[in-house]
Formats: C-alpha cells, structure tokens, sequence
C-alpha cells in the first residue's frame, strides 16, 4: 500500500504526459491548487487527471454545492494539438479558463484578440475550434491568474504573453517595436506559465518561439502575477521587459523545451538571461513529438549540452536512477518533476499513467 503523505504537504508537482504529437501538463501547487497547461492528444489523460488529481485539489462552490474543482486551465495557444482534449478539459470547470482568444476587448481594456487569418490548423479541426471558442464565452477579461487557496511562503505563480496584435507581422503592426515573422505568429501567441517555490522553479513557454522570446526579453510582455513579492490579486505590469528578464535571472530549475524541444523554438536569448554565476537550467523536458514529419525539425543539441544544463536524477517506476540532462514524453514517457521548498530537485518518469499519477509522488520524495 503506496502512502499518500503528499496530499497534505506544500509540494510542487508538475506533471508532464505523453501525449503523442500534443502538450499536456497538469501542476498541483503548495497552496493544493490544480491547473491544467493544455489538453492536447488523448482524452484519457485528461479523465485520469480528473479522476486522480483534482478530488485532492482545493474544493470550492460550484453551481450544485460543494465540488471539486481546479484553479484554472490554460490553453497556450490555438494550435489543436494543444486542446485536442478540450471536450474532457471543460468538464474540470475550472475558476478560470485562459487562452488567446478573440473576444472584444471592453472599454479601457487592451486589445487580446487573435487573428484567426494568420493560424493553421488541420482542415478537418473545426469542430474542436467551435468547442475552444464555446470554452472561453463567458471568460472574463483581461487574462488573468487565479488567486490562490492560501498564502504559502516563497510561492509564486504566473503567466507570460505577448499580445496577439503585436505577434503580427510588421505590415500590420501598430507598435514602434520590430515585428515578428509571420510563420511564426501562432507559436508566438503563446502564454508562457512559470511557478516558483523558494530557489526551484519552473517554466512552461508553449511553442514560443526564438523570435518570440527575444522580444518578450528584450521588448517586453504582458503578465498576471501572484504569490510572495507581488502585492495586488491580480496585477499587471504591461510591456515591460524587465519582470520576465527579471524571472528568467533568477534561474529556471525546469525548462519544458518549447515547441516541442525543435530548433525552431530554442532560445539563446533565454539561455544569456540566465544566471551570470551558472547560466544553465536545471533540467529540460521535452514534450517530443512522436513522429516529427517533414520539414518539422529536430531537436535541439544544446538541451542535451553541459554548457546550458546542471542535469539531474531521473528516477523510473522500477527505482532505477540515472543521471540526466534531459527527458522526453516519447522515450521516457509521463513525467513528473517536483519541489518540496528547498534546493533539491525531484524527478520520476513512466510509460504507466496510473502509476506516475497515484504512485508517482511518493516515489518522487522516497
């Protein structure tokens, strides 16, 4: 009989699934609030996660009394491989549900809307794309963070954007700021979500791409913050460089390799902002596409280089430990990352959903 100490303790748990060609995550934080980071690939991975995960998530008052319910969904970004299991992810009724979206921005409000023109999708994806609009209707603007069941010392939470608007190409730019590429536009649309517990931290960029890092470093973004050091609910620091850069300076103890770890989405201008004293990552997961078709790619060296990551022991369901710089969705299948408050860093990976998602975290911690 596995223990379930864990239910009760401030952990970070960041689970990361196989999924196929999408992204998935789901993160349990220190104040035992849940939020799913994308829904890609198969719904059962999202049914798992609501029946494993979120009855010891924080319960709050839904429209029938008391139910179980998470803090928030984010969707990063339109691209159906990163909400194919949005029917399942609905049904989480989360506080908040977050992704670009293409609503009309309200009086004073900044302009979020997507330019639907500029994303491709598979042609046989429009009844999901009606059920990512239905999903955000009632959503309230702008994007936000939700507030937390608790305070948890050195706890914070946030999201990172870059407006649609100032994803488009520089013929349709409206800023004083250099445009972005416009294969690019979709990717960049990305929320990048980051937590981070006392040291340890860590960050989901989508499919940002590099273009869209370097500005989002270099220019600036929009981001919702909350936790220790940020003193409004829900605040706003709008096109300001200096928050992300200042985030990224602190470290990154797990980097979950945007777009899928390709080469298109690695950054050097996200690696440069690292920590002057040890400028690495602490250790990179890859949501790697099963079968990356023409054209697509490949991975990118340097998230296997000792120069750019610490690395650290990756533990599987049969206690094997290995050092690693990096793990992957399609090798070492589900993962789980976590953080108790300290320095140290947690890993553990399956090919056993079940397993990673009940047995997972005790294993993490043994």
């Amino acid at each position: 009989m596995v223990s379930r100490d864990w239910v009760n303790k401030q952990y970070l748990l960041a689970w990361i699934f196989d999924v196929g060609r999408g992204s998935c995550a789901f993160v349990r934080t220190p104040s035992k609030d849940g939020v799913l980071i994308d829904c890609g690939g198969d719904e059962k991975i999202v049914c798992c996660v609501k029946e494993h995960l979120v009855p010891i998530c924080r319960r709050c008052a839904g429209t029938e009394g008391k139910k179980n319910r998470i803090g928030q969904v984010i969707i990063s970004h339109p691209h159906v491989d990163h909400f194919r299991s949005i029917e399942e992810a609905v049904k989480l009724n989360p506080m908040l549900w977050t992704c670009p979206h293409d609503k009309e921005p309200k009086l004073l409000e900044p302009d979020e809307r997507l330019n639907w023109e500029l994303i491709e999708n598979p042609e046989d994806s429009d009844e999901l794309l009606e059920l990512y609009r239905n999903a955000y209707e009632g959503r309230r603007l702008p994007l936000q963070v939700f507030a937390p069941a608790h305070a948890v010392p050195h706890f914070a939470y946030g999201i990172f954007y870059i407006r649609p608007l100032e994803c488009e190409p520089i013929e349709n730019f409206l800023g004083e700021d250099e445009g972005l590429p416009e294969k690019d536009y979709a990717n960049n649309t990305s929320i990048m979500v980051c937590f981070r517990f006392n040291r340890s931290s860590i960050l989901f960029p989508g499919d940002m791409m590099a273009s869209g890092m370097k500005r989002a470093l270099e220019v600036g973004c929009e981001n919702r913050r909350v936790g220790e050091g940020v003193p409004e609910k829900y605040r706003l620091e709008s096109g300001s460089a200096q928050i992300l850069r200042k985030w990224v300076n602190s470290g990154c103890s797990v980097l979950v390799a945007p777009h899928h770890g390709l080469e298109s989405g690695y950054s050097p201008e996200f690696f440069r902002s690292l920590p002057t004293e040890d400028p690495r990552v602490g250790l990179v997961v890859i949501s790697e596409k099963a079968k990356p078709r023409k054209g697509e790619g490949k991975v990118h060296t340097n998230y296997q280089s000792e120069e750019k990551v610490k690395g650290a022991t990756v533990i599987d369901e049969y206690s094997s430990k290995s050092d690693r710089l990096s793990v992957t969705t399609r090798t070492d299948g589900n993962c789980l990352v976590g953080f108790r408050g300290t320095d140290d860093l947690s890993v553990v990976v399956s090919h056993d959903l079940e397993w990673i998602l009940t047995d997972g975290p005790e294993a993490l911690f043994a």
